[in-house]
């Protein structure tokens, strides 16, 4: 049931939604646009989970990256969203988790090992997840400094590979603090899928100049993260 009305909000309402306010027609990474950009040549393949790592400036940051992993695929991603928030309410809580199936996380256990236990859960079920390691949507196109508990959920599931993702313009679009959009150029680089070792901290900061390096890569100046 979930799934389904996952899709028909994805291809009624969200699909529509991005081609009007950022111009984008494709249907996966890779595919035929027009306004969005994306730099990946073949889009994300595998039956197994990944993580994506992304910047984050707007909550259409998450309609972004649905977008172009492809609506076929969304009922086993998982956006990782801090429950206060999205949960606060019934309604909101009906609609985060069954249009966008998030997986809600206490944020005062963001970096506790409850979290990561969760999240590794959901891995180990073949779920994807997409992170914002920021932890909020910032100033428009500054990047935060992230925040360890990536580095832990990756110190913990080695095996999982991780994207990076640098997502530029949502934040025009749709800034913090508003919900009235405003059409706009966004621009996506994708990074190749990696496996990270080491300490969580190590990891944590390894994965913030991975994502910085493909804001600049694409013509782009991201703050860097410290």
């Amino acid at each position: 049931m979930r799934s389904a009305c996952q899709l028909v909000f994805y291809y009624a309402l969200m699909k529509p939604f991005l081609w009007l306010f950022t111009g984008a027609m494709f249907s996966g990474i890779g595919g035929s646009f027009w306004g969005a950009k994306a730099s990946r040549t073949q889009p994300i393949r595998g039956r197994g989970p990944f993580i994506i790592v992304a910047n984050h400036n707007s909550h259409l940051d998450t309609a972004v990256i649905f977008h172009m992993i492809g609506g076929r695929r969304l009922a086993k991603v998982r956006p990782v969203a801090a429950a206060d928030y999205f949960c606060r309410s019934r309604l909101r809580r009906f609609l985060t988790t069954r249009l966008f199936n998030i997986l809600p996380i206490e944020r005062s256990a963001l970096r506790c090992q409850v979290a990561v236990d969760q999240m590794s859960a959901a891995l180990a079920d073949g779920q994807s997840l997409i992170i914002f390691p920021e932890g909020t949507r910032g100033v428009p196109e500054r990047m935060e400094p992230f925040h360890s508990g990536v580095g832990h959920l990756v110190h913990a599931n080695p095996g999982v590979p991780v994207i990076p993702m640098y997502i530029h313009g949502s934040g025009a679009v749709m800034p913090k603090g508003t919900w009235l959009p405003i059409p706009h150029l966004v621009r996506v680089h994708v990074g190749e899928p990696e496996y990270f070792r080491g300490a969580a901290k190590d990891i944590t900061a390894e994965l913030a100049d991975r994502v910085s390096l493909l804001g600049t890569a694409c013509g782009l100046e991201p703050a860097a993260a410290s």
